[in-house]
């Protein structure tokens, strides 16, 4: 959801039907998009980019 404002993280939980994981993941990414509120762990560098494999 974002944070507090003593800067500590605040959850939110979806809840879904079995086997609805998709949707699930739609509605997080969605929410993650639209509201911009997360950010990456100050302690951790970024994973260095990895080019995709040739497809065939």
């Amino acid at each position: 959801m974002g944070f507090t404002s003593g800067h500590l993280p605040a959850g939110l939980q979806l809840l879904g039907r079995s086997f609805d994981e998709a949707t699930l993941i739609k509605y997080a990414y969605a929410y993650e998009q639209a509201t911009h509120h997360r950010r990456p762990p100050a302690r951790f560098p970024a994973l260095p980019a990895v080019a995709a494999p040739p497809q065939r």
